[in-house]
């Protein structure tokens, strides 16, 4: 075995680990399409030890290089639909990456075989024009998006074309596969955070990737530029696997931020964040003269809930409650769980107590409404304050809030008594 291959084996190991790490936060994360990263980093996993059994040994030459290029496209069609956008149709998204994919496929098998035959390389290619021409009639109406995606496959299959007729088989090889991941990377752009980090440093690595396969036919002649571009080689795969594992800790940090702000049950901001903003709407109101009201729902006869039907139920009816209560909100207002059985609501620009008044009978309302399969009607005791009417100060507000509140949960008890 070629001691240079020996060399190569910590590289191997550090991707393994970084791979193992990765793993593990995809556990913990709920990011969209981790888990097709991870499947196209271990096509890459494969293509890299394929890669080296080629270039430093004689154990099945043809084949583990046939290897090494087809697990780059599936790597690269692996990326790419893990790179898609949300408002993208599916069905669409695929055909083109498949139209695309499956002659670049064939070719690189071809290619990684020794199989030099002109015609094969050309009809794959006019497929591939073909492909992705259907595509186009058949999934895409506006005109813009059409002249970007023939665009594309003019760029991808022009030069391809050109160079199988020259029987430049191997720059026509490393040119289809260099434009998959330039590819990859603009989708990758469209889609992630600019501000954060690990989508940037994932960008760079499939740009650096993309360029790699590009001038790799070319630089074999010069030895230090051949050294050069196997450094730049290795790197960017742990450009893209780094980077990923910097997306997966930054949503994993907004997701513990957003978890400390808001209700773990039903979603909806907690205390510490409705106290924040009663200090934005006090602010608020108090600079532009205007007013706001904060709303204090209790539920009625809830301890029953949970000692008849059990804690779970229980929670089933918070979480319907909270549903119901936000078809009342506006999305400038603020409803919140506070504790227990009890919301609070931050109405602002309210201008009068009869508002207060038909907004307090529209909570009320929502909740005799709830679908909660309970022996009896789900109801809730609302009281309100104004700001500055009742008070100026935000725990003054609530107090009162609260008070108004117990004051209308009494008097319904007394009136069911």
């Amino acid at each position: 075995m070629n001691s240079t291959y020996i060399v190569q084996v910590p590289d191997l190991v550090a991707m393994l680990v970084l791979m193992v790490v990765l793993i593990f936060l995809r556990r913990r994360s709920e990011a969209k399409d981790v888990t097709l990263w991870l499947v196209g980093l271990c096509f890459i996993f494969v293509e890299a030890i394929a890669s080296d059994l080629y270039r430093f040994t004689s154990l099945f030459h043809a084949p583990s290089h046939s290897i090494a290029l087809d697990s780059y496209v599936l790597a690269g069609l692996t990326f790419a639909w893990a790179a898609r956008k949300d408002s993208v149709r599916p069905k669409a998204y695929l055909s083109f990456c498949l139209a695309m994919i499956v002659p670049l496929f064939a070719i690189t098998t071809l290619y990684g075989l020794n199989l030099h035959q002109r015609y094969a390389y050309l009809s794959l290619v006019v497929t591939g024009i073909a492909l992705g021409l259907a595509c186009t009639v058949v999934f895409l109406r506006d005109v813009r998006l059409i002249g970007t995606v023939l665009a594309v496959q003019i760029v991808t299959w022009g030069p391809m074309f050109w160079l199988a007729g020259r029987s430049g088989y191997r720059e026509m090889t490393y040119w289809g596969m260099g434009c998959l991941y330039m590819l990859v990377a603009v989708a990758l752009w469209g889609v992630m955070t600019r501000s954060r980090i690990g989508g940037s440093v994932m960008v760079a690595g499939f740009v650096l990737w993309s360029l790699c396969l590009f001038t790799h036919p070319y630089v074999g002649g010069n030895p230090v530029i051949a050294v050069l571009n196997d450094e730049v080689w290795t790197l960017q795969k742990f450009f893209v696997t780094i980077g990923l594992l910097l997306v997966l800790l930054d949503e994993q940090s907004l997701r513990n931020r957003e978890l400390a702000l808001h209700d773990p049950l039903t979603g909806l901001p907690n205390r510490r964040l409705f106290d924040d903003r009663i200090s934005q709407s006090i602010k608020r109101s108090a600079r532009y003269r205007t007013r706001f009201a904060i709303f204090t729902i209790d539920l009625n006869s809830f301890k029953a809930v949970n000692d008849l039907l059990g804690h779970r139920r229980g929670d089933e009816v918070l979480c319907e409650a909270a549903n119901c209560l936000n078809t009342v909100v506006r999305a400038a207002d603020t409803l919140a769980r506070c504790g227990g059985d009890e919301f609070t609501v931050i109405v602002n620009d309210v201008s009068n107590r009869q508002i207060c008044d038909l907004i307090a009978g529209q909570l009320r309302s929502s909740l005799e409404g709830a679908s909660t399969g309970l022996p009896f009607k789900l109801s809730g005791s609302v009281g309100y304050a104004m700001y500055p009417d009742d008070a100026v100060d935000s725990t003054l507000l609530q107090e009162i809030a609260d008070r108004r509140m117990y004051e209308n949960k009494h008097a319904v008890q007394g009136a069911a008594v």
